[in-house]
Parts: C-alpha cells; structure tokens; sequence
C-alpha cells in the first residue's frame, strides 16, 4: 500500500513502509495548560492511530500529561478537603483565591486528609527539603491523573472499536533482566492481538528522583526512546508543542525549522514549555539515541502535535499530498541517512535562489522608500527625526526587556565583559540616543547645499550639490546603540537602509527596528514606509546583497580589519572601510599636569569598551623632565588601568610591563 509518489522526498515515503512504530504525545498535546484534556488533539490523534491499526500498524502509545491532570484533581480535592481556617488563609494568600500548586504543598498531608494521625503517619509530615516535596507531591498528582488519563483514552479508542492496555514502567524494568523479558512478552502479547499498549513512568513509585545523564531515562522521550530500542520499533514519532526543530528559538525572527538533523547542525535552543519535564535538548536527546546504530529504529521524527494531521502527515502507509512534517533524524551511515542528507543538500541549493530573491526584495523596497523620502519637504524630515526620538523613550521598556534577554544570552555563551557592557541599552543611553537625534533634526537640511561652483566655458557651469547616495548596507558590531544613530543620519540625509548588527545584539535590534520603522510610518502619515530601513538577519543574506551591486550603492563594514577584507574582496559595490582605528591621546611639553591627567584617565576609563576609548598615550620627551609624565601614570594606575611601555617608556620608569607591540 505504500505510495512511491515523486512529489514526496524518498526519505519522508520510506517511513510510510514501518510495521511497528512508537508514537510519543507530550503534556502540552495531551492537556490544556490548566492540566485539562484537550479533546480535540486527543480525538484526532486516537483517529489517526485507529486509522494506522486498520492499516497494519502496529503502534505503542507512549503518553505524558499525568501529573498535569493530577494536579488538577488534587486541586479540586484539595479545596474540597479542606477546613474553614486553611480556606481563608490560602483565600487571603492566593490571587482570585485560585489554589496554586505551591499551596497545596504547604498544607501539612494530616490537615488535608481526615486520616489518623498515629506516629507512623506522623513521620511522613516531617520536614524534608523543597525539592523532595515537590517530587512526593508530583508523586501523588501521577497516580490521581493516570486513571483519568486512561479512562479518557479508553473511552476515546473504545469509540474506533480499539482495545487499550495500560503499562507503567520504572527504570528497573529495563535494568532488571527478568523484568525486561516479562515487559517485552507482554508488549508482543498484546500487539499479537490488536491491543494498543499505552506506556507511562510509574512516577507515583519512582517520582523522577533525581536522575542524571547515565539514568536509563529521565523523561518520557527518553523512555520512548527506550521503548522503541527495545520492542523493536522501526519509527519513533516525538509530538510537541512546536513543530519541529529550529535554528534558533520558534519565536525569534528569522527561526528556520530543519527538515533534517545533523550532528553539526548549528541550533539555539530557547526556554522548554511551562508543561513537560522534558525541553527541546531532551528531544533531540532522545531522538539520536533511538536512532544510534545497532537500534532497530531508524527513523525519528520531531513535530508538532498542534497539527491536527500530524500522525497521518507521517506515518499513513498511503502519501495524500501532505508536505513534509516536523524534523527527520535517521540511523547514521545508513541508507536513510544518506538519501535524507542528499535531500538537504538539494534543498539548501535551491533555497539559495529564495534568499537571494528575499535579498533584493529587501533592497529594492529600501531603495524605492528613500526616493520617497526625498521628495519630501525637510520639514517632514525633521518630523521624522523627531519622531524617532519621542519613540525611543515611548517604547524603552519593550527596548530593555528584548535587550536584557540578549544581556542573559550573552552571560551564557561567556561572552567578553566589554562586549557585554557595549551590548548593554539603559534608560540613560535611550535618553542619549533621543537627545542626539533631536540635535540631528535641528541641523539645516544636508540635501542640495551647493559646495563648490566653477565656470568651465561661457554660459557652461560646474557644480558641487550634496544629494543622498542612495542605499547604504551598514555591517556594525554588537552595540545596539548603533542602529538609532546610523538611522537618524540615513533619515536625515534621504538614504535607505540595510543594516546587519552583531547575532549578540539579535532581539535588541529586532525591537529597535520595529520602533523605529512604526515611528517612521505614523509620522510620515505612511508616504515613507518602515521598509526604508532593512534588518539583514543571515550570513546568506549578507552574502546575496553584495551582488546587487545595481540596487545598493554604498558598504560600509564597521568591524575587524578581516571583515573589511572580506566584503571588499567579495563585491562590486564600492566600500567605505577603515584601517586599525587605534585611538592615539598626544600630552605635549607645553600641557597643564592636572588637565592632562583628567584628559587621559577620562579618555580611558569613561567608557572602556567603546571603539573610541584611549588605546595608546604619547608623551613629548620634555614632559618627563616637567613632571607631567610621571603624575599622568600614576593617575591612570590609580584608576586601575594597566600600561604597557615602549623602549623609551621602560627606559624612564613609566611603566612596568613591556608592550608586545606598538600601535
């Protein structure tokens, strides 16, 4: 029954030939986030497994969402319960008197049930740490959801005329070789029959306590993992509440969903769901060691269990057209994996034409806006300007929050401390950058100031007028200040935009160029669109715009003498580069001790890590015999700054250490 259709990839129909598959549904499919089933995605996920039985599927249902009901039962019971007193004090404490899970925990066990409170009983209610609490409490919720959890899919199945089965295991039953034998007759049994087995962890019994990398699971994907090794599964399916896996966080712009892993694929992995143990690390954890060699299972998919067709999309002996679903992991050096990594190669050929075509549609909006821009009057201009500024201080907590976000990612990733302090927005840098870009708006109007003037010949004259030189691509570093500045300037002066700041920078410049681009639209009344200022997010589209040579007009690379290199070595389109850029301060013979002294601290210690920080000090030889010299040195080791000497530097005592080189 399997289709061989051309339209679907080879690697995709070979997953439609499996007999047995492992079918894993995450707490965020199963349940609502108040621990409620969603009927509607388990109604269409019993449909599709019902319609792979009747296809010769077989199927293990590996299933979550347990604890998250329980947890909704013991609630419920809870408040049921409970006396008067404890009613009014959790009322006092909880907002809308909603009991949280915290609460419920806080309340002594002998105060919730009516149970006798004999010495034995006693000794489950002594303190024990907060994290054992909350596992024990877990504990409780697993064993009160499960029943509800199976008879949900009882009832369900029982309606496609399916019989379902209930398997809860411990991590033992994979130890224990004789457990193990007993689990797997009892797995073929019931398959042997039609009977769907559905598997969870026995966390009323293990309660998760503790495991670490070398347990034999630690969630459900690891346990379906687990299960699809050892009941010799060919397909492992792994439903979340994403589709997939991403490059980077889902909810970051610009996030490309990978059709196919691989161990050097280059991903960022964001925030796990509130709902689950497990994150996206966990899964893709768990699909490569289903499909490590010498498993039966070959082929894993992540994908998202909110689409409704998902099962089908997959698994279905019979292709209906469905584009592909989720992120294929497959059994290295396998016949699988190779055709699946040709696929990726294929693909990543033709994607090439798409992100140039995103590339010039970008520069060609940001080019038809400028010219827009020029044609009006200075006064909208300045409008703009202003506009820009008032929005800065409008909108500086959405700026800090998307900044603070890169602030952690950077901590994380150990970034350097002064390119941290450079990618730090505060509310006085906002105030700065508005206060700077109203000067900017207050200047004459740059555009059509004749410069020069010559006559060549009688009635044959030769002028030098300012006009905008078009579209500009900036390349600049992490600092998200930057990008209102180069803004500003390009506003001012007619040009379009496209900017590419530091990947460190990544949210902060996302949140800066939707404020600035809406201010720009409501000032203008919409005669000059946000797309006047371009946000280049890929190395591939850095790539594709230095060939539109006949659209963009100017590259200006603010970054290592490398880059400047590179983008000069790898365009048409003229550049405006640099050199070093070393920061060089001069004390001459005739200059004030205490004024050169607070020049040079000043210029250093101000600001560190800004690009126009001291970097090197010249000193005139008389300044040794005047004293300067020696009282500048030593203000700068009393504000901390180390020196590093040239020959003459050692030779008269100024410093200690020796400079490298000389700059």
């Amino acid at each position: 029954m399997s289709s061989m259709n051309e339209k679907e990839l080879p690697s995709r129909s070979a997953l439609r030939i499996a007999r047995r598959v492992v079918i894993k549904l995450g707490t965020s499919v199963v349940a609502n986030t108040d621990g409620s089933p969603s009927l509607t995605r388990l109604g269409a996920m019993v449909e599709q497994i019902s319609e792979l039985r009747r296809a010769g599927v077989e199927v293990l249902l590996v299933s979550s969402a347990a604890v998250g009901m329980g947890k909704r039962l013991l609630r419920k019971q809870t408040r049921m319960n409970m006396s008067i007193t404890d009613l009014h004090q959790v009322q006092e404490r909880s907002q809308n008197g909603i009991l949280r899970d915290e609460e419920i925990m806080e309340i002594p066990a002998a105060r919730i049930t009516p149970i006798s409170s004999s010495g034995c009983l006693l000794e489950s209610t002594k303190e024990i740490d907060e994290a054992s609490t909350k596992k024990q409490y877990d504990s409780a919720c697993a064993a009160a959801g499960q029943l509800e959890l199976m008879n949900f899919y009882n009832s369900l199945f029982s309606q496609c005329e399916l019989t379902v089965s209930q398997i809860l295991v411990t991590q033992t039953d994979f130890q224990d070789e004789l457990h193990l034998k007993n689990l797997t007759y009892a797995i073929e049994r019931l398959l042997g029959v039609g009977i769907i087995p559905i598997i969870n962890e026995n966390d009323a019994v293990s309660a998760n306590m503790g495991y670490v990398e070398l347990s034999v699971f630690s969630d459900n994907d690891s346990l379906a993992a687990l299960c699809a090794r050892s009941f010799g599964a060919e397909v492992l399916l792994l439903l979340t509440d994403v589709k997939g896996v991403f490059d980077r966080p889902p909810s970051e712009e610009g996030a490309q969903l990978l059709s196919f892993y691989t161990e050097d694929a280059d991903i960022s992995i964001g925030e796990k769901s509130s709902q689950g143990r497990g994150g996206m690390a966990a899964k893709i954890g768990a699909a490569m060691s289903a499909v490590k060699p010498g498993s039966t299972c070959s082929a894993c998919v992540i994908a998202g269990g909110h689409d409704l067709d998902t099962i089908h999309a997959v698994l279905h002996p019979i292709y209906d057209k469905d584009p592909p679903r989720g992120t294929l992991f497959a059994t290295p050096d396998t016949d699988l994996y190779k055709q699946a990594h040709l696929e990726l190669e294929a693909a990543k050929i033709t994607s090439v034409t798409s992100v140039s075509d995103e590339a010039r549609k970008m520069a060609t909006a940001a080019r038809s806006a400028a010219r827009k821009l020029q044609a009006l009057p200075y006064v909208e201009r300045q409008a703009i300007l202003y506009a820009v500024a008032a929005a800065l201080i409008e909108n500086k907590d959405q700026l800090l929050e998307a900044n603070a976000i890169d602030l952690e990612a950077a901590e994380k990733d150990g970034t350097a401390l002064p390119l941290v302090k450079r990618l730090k927005l505060t509310d006085e840098k906002l105030a700065t950058l508005a206060s700077g870009i109203r000067q900017i708006a207050q200047q004459e109007d740059p555009l059509g100031v004749v410069k020069s003037k010559r006559e060549l010949a009688d009635g044959l004259e030769l002028s030098q007028i300012t006009v905008p030189i078009g579209v500009l691509m900036i390349i600049f570093e992490s600092r998200p200040d930057s990008m209102p500045q180069i803004s500003a300037l390009a506003l001012a002066s007619g040009n379009g935009l496209l900017l590419k700041g530091g990947k460190e920078a990544s949210r902060s410049n996302v949140a800066l160029h939707n404020v600035i681009g809406e201010a720009i639209e409501n000032a203008s009344d919409g005669k000059v669109s946000k797309d006047i200022i371009g946000l280049v997010t890929s190395r591939g589209q850095v790539a594709d715009m230095l060939n539109l040579d006949d659209v963009i007009d100017l590259v200006i690379p603010r970054g290592s003498n490398e880059l400047v290199s590179f983008i000069k070595s790898n365009t048409k389109i003229p550049v405006l580069g640099h050199a070093d850029g070393v920061c060089h301060i001069y004390v001459a013979s005739s200059a004030n001790s205490d004024a050169a002294s607070k020049l040079v601290v000043c210029s250093k210690t101000d600001y560190p890590s800004a690009c126009n920080s001291m970097e090197s000090l010249l000193l005139h030889k008389d300044t040794i015999e005047n004293g300067v010299a020696v009282s500048t040195m030593m203000n700068l080791r009393a504000a901390g700054v180390k020196c590093f000497g040239g020959p003459n530097a050692m030779k008269y005592g100024l410093c200690d250490t020796v400079a490298k080189e000389l700059k």
